[in-house]
């Protein structure tokens, strides 16, 4: 199992599962029934399922146990019972299994596209689709894989080979050395607990692994559980020396936010089980000696400002780089007596205070036990691998004691795992792997080191799936990619060369540059590192600067002869800026020149313009006069000719005629009539003529004319009456002559 990659259906299924809820254990096989009976495509007997479980997920569940779980799926709806005692999933179980890979699918695009981001970004060279592979293949998986297989083994006492599980050294060797650096960084941006979509995909895979391992989990184990909620065990952990630094935040180490981690998700847990830290006098005794070491090891070094910057530039360790970083915070030199004393007069005192309880029982008769010193004596000649890094006969002493003391702690015989009460967290791969040696020829006894990263996933059949506990268990996978070698010869030099330049009078008036340029300066540190004779050292030291002041002068001269060459090329460019300018303004004058003159033409054309309108105008008025006085014209002459008629006519007519009436008795009374109709019909034909009704005679025609029509029908009506009497008169004598 090991070897292979889970089925996606299993990992999206059984994520959810909570260790803290009753009967996970029972869910657990409940998921791997239903994705074995997916993954086959066809109906299964109990004993068929068996078979598969073993051949697929490697996991042995004996057929009474599976007849029980398909039970309870069948009764929850999910699988259905088929003639002959075969087996298929439900439709609804069937629909809500497509709608998890469908999330999963989701979740692992996102996860790939966040991939691209980062390592494109990192690592643009490197092909992103095929790094995805690798990157999964080679590094994630295995790595989720391995830590939920720590966490089955842990509880089910398996002993594991913890050298197995460092697959980031090897992942790194794969690539160039040119990638490295920007790999490391790539995976340690990728892995950020903060970030939903990776967190979702990996504690996936990591809670798919472990159910996996865990469906091989003995009887004993599983009844222990169960007893969990009835009766908590207690956890007594005990710290090593390097996490308890990272408790202090006395050291520039990953392990720190580990530690920040563990003491919150054990807060949480206080009503629910007895989870206490504690520090041996065996590990104060250690504390205090290390950095006791520390405090004499930079005792004449007084940092400035500038060669504190300096100093965080190079390969520092944890400790030294916090004294550094101190100091420069300070703003002025610290002292390491003052720096190192609050930990070295008072650290049990600051070590209750941060929680973690002082164990005042003794150890010294460990370090005569033959038992004890045999392994110190093998962890001795083991070490001697590791070469400058190997651990001192001290330190291993310290481990191997405080090893034996936690397993002589312990019952004889642990049912379970969690009947073990004691425990020692470290960071320390060595302590690690020495606990791992020690279990190797005791197969199924349970371990007594383990990686914060075992202990926070142990931790969570008690906690809940909270996304502050997700962060913490994504945090712990990240822990092993930030440790980076350390070299302690090459800090030994570092120092070296720290302290003969803290010796020169005005070093915090020299650049950070030049500091740092000193302090790796490769020909100088292999001087130094075979140097034992302080005044030398100084004097190398001296050299350097010197040497570093020469090439500086000479970056300088060759600074200025470049500024001296770029001054006369600005000047020569200055000069050609300035006639372009010139010719710029000569050519802006004529621009406004003719601009002028345009704009002189266009006030010229639009006084024409406005001329040649008023002509127009005035011609169109002459051109309307006349045509009025043409009109008027006409109605005079035709007013005339009317009137000529209308007078002359009766005239002839009477002339010729004779009447009896007399001819001034007659023409008055037909003048008068038809001059009413001339004078209405000349009036109407006025009013129809725009020109002759403007006309003011006309006007004034018009108002006189009612006035002109009653004396003209007075005129009538009274030579009408003179005629009409006259006419009686003539008629009435005519008789009487008779």
């Amino acid at each position: 199992m090991r070897d292979r990659l889970l089925p996606p259906e299993l990992v999206s299924l059984v994520h959810h599962i909570e260790l803290n809820k009753v009967g996970w254990w029972d869910k657990g096989i409940q998921q791997l029934v239903v994705v074995a009976l997916w993954l086959s495509g066809k109906a299964m007997t109990a004993e068929d399922l068996g078979n598969e479980l073993r051949s697929k997920f490697y996991v042995d569940v004996d057929v009474p146990k599976i007849k029980l779980q398909v039970e309870r799926l069948r009764s929850a709806g999910r699988l259905q019972n088929l003639p002959g005692g075969y087996l298929k999933i439900s439709e609804s179980a069937l629909t809500e299994l497509e709608n998890t890979l469908k999330e999963a699918e989701e979740i692992e695009k996102k996860a790939k596209g966040r991939f691209i981001d980062v390592f494109t970004k990192c690592c643009p060279a490197l092909a992103t689709d095929e790094e995805w592979k690798t990157f999964n293949e080679k590094l994630l998986l295995p790595l989720v894989r391995e830590v939920g297989a720590r966490t089955y083994h842990l509880i089910s006492g398996v002993a594991l080979d913890l050298e197995s599980t460092m697959r980031f050294p090897e992942f790194l060797a794969a690539h160039p050395s040119e990638y490295q650096q920007p790999l490391r960084i790539a995976v340690v941006t990728l892995l950020d607990p903060k970030d939903s979509g990776i967190r979702s995909y990996i504690l996936r895979h990591l809670n798919a692994y472990f159910f996996v391992e865990a469906g091989n989990l003995p009887e004993r184990t599983i009844d222990a559980f169960a007893r969990i909620t009835t009766n908590p065990p207690s956890f007594k952990i005990f710290v090593d020396t390097n996490f308890l630094f990272s408790f202090l935040g006395l050291h520039d180490n990953p392990s720190n936010e580990a530690a920040k981690s563990l003491m919150e998700l054990t807060a949480q847990l206080k009503d629910k089980l007895s989870c206490k830290f504690y520090v041996s006098a065996l590990t104060v005794d250690e504390t205090k000696r290390v950095l006791g070491s520390h405090r004499d090891f930079i005792q004449g070094i007084t940092l400035t400002s500038n060669l504190a910057e300096a100093a965080l530039e190079t390969d520092l360790s944890g400790i030294v780089r916090k004294f550094v970083e101190f100091s420069l915070e300070a703003g002025q030199p610290v002292n390491a007596d003052e720096y190192f004393a609050p930990y070295l007069d008072n650290l049990i005192s600051t070590l209750r205070a941060m929680n973690v309880e002082f164990f005042n029982e003794s150890m010294e008769a460990y370090a005569t036990k033959q038992e004890v010193v045999d392994d110190i004596l093998a962890g001795v000649e083991f070490e001697k691998r590791y070469g400058d890094k190997a651990k001192k006969y001290k330190q291993l002493e310290h481990d191997v004691i405080l090893w034996h003391f936690i397993n002589d702690k312990r019952p004889v015989r642990l049912e379970s795992p969690l009947e073990a009460t004691y425990w020692i967290v470290t960071v320390d791969y060595h302590f690690l792997g020495f606990d791992s040696f020690k279990r190797r020829n005791s197969r199924g006894q349970v371990p007594s080191c383990l990686h914060p990263t075992a202990l926070i996933q142990m931790l969570q059949f008690w906690l809940p799936r909270t996304q502050q506990f997700e962060e913490a268990v994504m945090g712990s996978l990240r822990w092993p990619f930030l440790f980076q070698d350390f070299d302690p010869a090459a800090e030994k030099v570092t120092i070296r060369i720290l302290e003969a330049l803290a010796r020169f009078e005005n070093v915090g008036e020299l650049p950070k540059e030049v500091l740092t340029s000193v302090l790796v300066n490769e020909a100088l540190r292999q001087k130094l590192a075979v140097e034992g004779d302080v005044k030398k050292r100084v004097e190398l030291v001296r050299e350097a600067l010197v040497e570093e002041n020469e090439k500086v002068r000479s970056q300088l001269t060759d600074a200025t002869e470049k500024a001296a060459d770029l001054e006369r090329t600005l000047t020569q460019k200055e000069g050609e800026i300035n006639d372009l300018t010139l010719r710029l303004n000569e050519q802006k004058e004529k621009i406004e020149e003719a601009a002028s003159e345009l704009e002189e033409e266009r006030q010229s054309r639009k006084g024409i313009e406005a001329r040649v309108g008023d002509l127009e105008k005035r011609w169109e008025q002459e051109r309307e006069s006349a045509s009025r006085r043409k009109e008027i014209r006409g109605f005079l002459i035709s007013s005339g000719i009317a009137l000529f008629l209308a007078i002359a006519m009766p005239t002839v007519a009477f002339v010729l005629w004779k009447p009896a009436l007399g001819f001034w008795r007659a023409t008055p009374v037909v003048w008068g009539a038809l001059l009413l109709i001339w004078t209405e019909l000349i009036d109407r034909w006025g009013q129809r003529r725009g020109s002759v009704r403007e006309w003011p005679a006309y006007e004034k025609f018009h108002k006189f004319k009612n006035w002109l029509f009653v004396l003209l029908a007075a005129l009538i009506v009274w030579r009408f009456y003179e005629f009409v009497g006259e006419a009686a008169y003539e008629w009435l004598k005519a008789p009487a002559k008779g």
